[in-house]
């Protein structure tokens, strides 16, 4: 899927939504605090959408085979004020760092179990990023497939405390 950067328009139910044509799927990266646009995934290119460079574009098809990365970089970018023009080059830089991390990221892939919900399937795996066992029922840090990090329970997942810290520390609270 093409990525463009669009902006945000009221929408008539209250918040606001990506000024795309109706129907259009969409998932969005990534933008930066109170930003009035966006970066997005979408289905296909709308004619008034700007879209991104050949090494932005790059580094995000990269990130996808590595979702973390991409998580973590959206995470970053999001606590900037940034403008139009210096949004793209700050996320470049982000990406590469994080990509450039993951030969020593402790990031690995976990089950989850016995849970349904809207952000994960009971069976499949996700990327754990993080634990906190300072944060009890919301210690362990994971990448959802819209590239958002998310908390939860360690019971959540079929890992054991010890295996989280092993890789991340943090004994105890």
């Amino acid at each position: 899927m093409p990525y463009c950067i669009v902006n945000w328009v009221p929408d008539p139910e209250g918040g606001r939504r990506p000024d795309l044509p109706e129907g259009l799927g969409f998932c969005l990266l990534a933008g930066p605090h109170h930003a009035d646009f966006a970066l997005f995934d979408v289905s296909e290119l709308p004619s008034t959408a700007d879209t991104v460079d050949s090494t932005l574009e790059g580094l995000l098809n990269s990130a996808a085979v590595y979702p973390p990365a991409l998580a973590i970089a959206r995470d970053r970018v999001e606590r900037h004020t940034l403008s139009r023009e210096e949004f793209p080059n700050r996320l470049c830089e982000l990406l590469r760092e994080e990509l450039d991390a993951q030969r020593s990221s402790r990031a690995f892939l976990a089950c989850v179990r016995g849970i349904d919900n809207v952000y994960t399937r009971d069976g499949q795996y996700y990327w754990i990023v993080d634990y906190r066992p300072e944060y009890p029922g919301r210690e362990v840090w994971w990448v959802s497939r819209d590239y958002f990090v998310y908390q939860d329970s360690i019971d959540a997942f079929d890992i054991e405390r010890d295996q989280l810290i092993q890789r991340f520390g943090r004994g105890s609270a």
